[in-house]
């Protein structure tokens, strides 16, 4: 009896018919691409580990043709997070600790503005 071999991972091949043709396992992700782009811009880190810190991000590019400010962009992110309730997620997972950070950037300028909060309430 022939034991199943474990998929093979492709490290740095971009070639479809390589990836294909050699065996490779491949996961096709194009149908998130609408969802990933209309997603708000936020980014949530889950840790393995409960007892450590998740961390919530969200990214404001500074409006220059409105005269937006570093500061008031970072204060709309972090309004946005704490609005939306993005800790759910962290807190529904039992995390203990959250961290907060609103970025804001223009160009390659970046301000970031931190808060923490406790997962459990």
């Amino acid at each position: 009896m022939d034991k199943m071999q474990p998929p093979r991972m492709a490290i740095g091949v971009s070639d479809f018919y390589k990836l294909r043709s050699a065996g490779y396992l491949y996961v096709d992700k194009s149908s998130f691409i609408k969802e990933i782009i209309r997603a708000p811009a936020e980014a949530i880190l889950l840790p393995a580990d409960r007892e450590r810190k998740g961390i919530l991000m969200e990214f404001k590019r500074v409006d220059v043709r409105r005269k937006e400010t570093p500061e008031k962009a970072l204060e709309k992110a972090m309004a946005q997070i704490e609005s939306r309730g993005y800790d759910a997620e962290l807190r529904g997972a039992g995390v203990k600790e959250i961290l907060q950070l609103a970025v804001a950037f223009r160009g390659k300028e970046v301000w970031v503005k931190s808060k923490k909060s406790w997962g459990t309430k």
